[in-house]
């Protein structure tokens, strides 16, 4: 389904075996394409790629997350336990939004190393 979108059918057939999305992924990819809701497997954590440190972790938070952003909450400098919490709150939550799906992606070890980190850095 993905080789399909970006480059067609010849594209797809040639793909096929080095898609590394799972079916869910692709199953969410045509939901979305037919704008139906986002298939329950759709909010499962994909697995099997490598872990990233937990410095890129942190810079991915820090894209949004800036101190000139009035719209979105600064989050260096808060209790570890605290950012802990609220990025484990978020896979359980239905609304699928940007941080859902990060924060659904994460092992719970990256989320007490990110809340750790974050929680002794000042603003970037």
């Amino acid at each position: 389904m993905l080789a399909a979108l970006i480059g067609g059918a010849s594209a797809s057939a040639a793909l096929a075996d080095q898609n590394p999305l799972p079916d869910a992924a692709d199953a969410a990819l045509a939901a979305a394409a037919n704008g139906e809701a986002l298939p329950a497997t759709a909010l499962a954590p994909v697995t099997g790629f490598p872990r990233a440190s937990t410095r890129a972790l942190v810079a991915v938070c820090e894209t949004c997350h800036r101190p000139d952003s009035a719209a979105i909450p600064g989050i260096h400098g808060r209790p570890a336990a605290t950012l802990a919490g609220m990025l484990r709150a978020f896979p359980g939550q239905t609304d699928v939004t940007v941080m859902h799906r990060i924060a659904v992606g994460l092992s719970a070890a990256e989320v007490d190393a990110v809340a750790a980190a974050l929680a002794q850095a000042s603003s970037p």
